[in-house]
């Protein structure tokens, strides 16, 4: 165990930075915030907002039930299934670790939430006219770069 601890250091180290700053952000927005409130950031673009998620990726399942099991059952086999890859090629590049971290983090982070407040925390709110994009969050976007990482340490194979 500490073999695998210590080889893939650069992995644990940015999944518990990510998870920190999470946290952190989080925290800021909902001592700061009433829920439902809006800052506006950028005008026409950017907002920060207080959004409660009660379901799953942008909101799917948002709604009382069994979406807190789903949430977890799906986070805990995420968090698996990234712990496995790094006994794989991905854990053996660089780039590959980084990707894993960001995303373990950003699971962690989220499940986290869910586990601790019953819903997670959104507050990045990016929108063009009346389209907006679902709010999402700190971890949600480590999940998002550390998936194209691992794309990238794919396609670096080919």
């Amino acid at each position: 165990m500490k073999d695998f601890l210590s080889k893939h250091k650069l992995a644990f180290t940015t999944s518990f930075f990510v998870f920190i700053i999470d946290q952190i952000t989080k925290k800021i927005v909902r001592n700061n915030l009433l829920l439902g409130e809006k800052i506006e950031v950028v005008p026409g673009f950017f907002n920060i907002v207080y959004v409660q998620n009660k379901g799953i990726v942008f909101g799917l399942l948002n709604r009382e039930g069994y979406h807190f099991y789903v949430f977890v059952f799906l986070s805990v086999v995420a968090i698996v299934f990234l712990l496995y890859l790094l006994k794989g090629p991905f854990g053996e590049k660089r780039i590959g670790k980084l990707g894993i971290g960001l995303i373990l983090g950003g699971a962690v982070g989220n499940l986290f939430d869910k586990l601790t407040l019953g819903s997670v925390v959104d507050f990045l709110d990016f929108y063009v006219s009346s389209f907006h994009w679902p709010a999402f969050n700190i971890a949600d976007s480590a999940i998002t770069c550390g998936v194209f990482l691992l794309i990238l340490t794919n396609l670096k194979k080919a």
